[in-house]
């Protein structure tokens, strides 16, 4: 992790550019890129960017509206859990 923090870092210093004779031009650069590259991955390390994925359940999936509703009512009933009457 230390290394990815110091490729942020040295990525985002600014570097001289040189004419062809050697001498600087007064123009710096740097690579914002590389740096934000190395912090991605930092954050991907420490957990910052965890990848979520909503899978519904296989018990599910091959039943109509009118089945999932009874399902969820007869769950809420037993979770004593009050729904709006549109679902009654």
């Amino acid at each position: 992790m230390r290394e990815l923090w110091d490729n942020a870092m040295k990525a985002k210093q600014a570097e001289p550019i040189f004419d062809r004779k050697g001498e600087p031009t007064g123009i710096f650069t740097a690579n914002f890129a590389a740096s934000n590259q190395a912090l991605h991955l930092l954050g991907k390390e420490i957990g910052m960017f965890a990848e979520k994925k909503e899978v519904p359940p296989r018990e599910f999936a091959n039943k109509s509206i009118e089945e999932l509703t009874v399902i969820v009512l007869q769950k809420a009933s037993k979770l004593a859990i009050i729904l709006p009457s549109t679902l009654r």
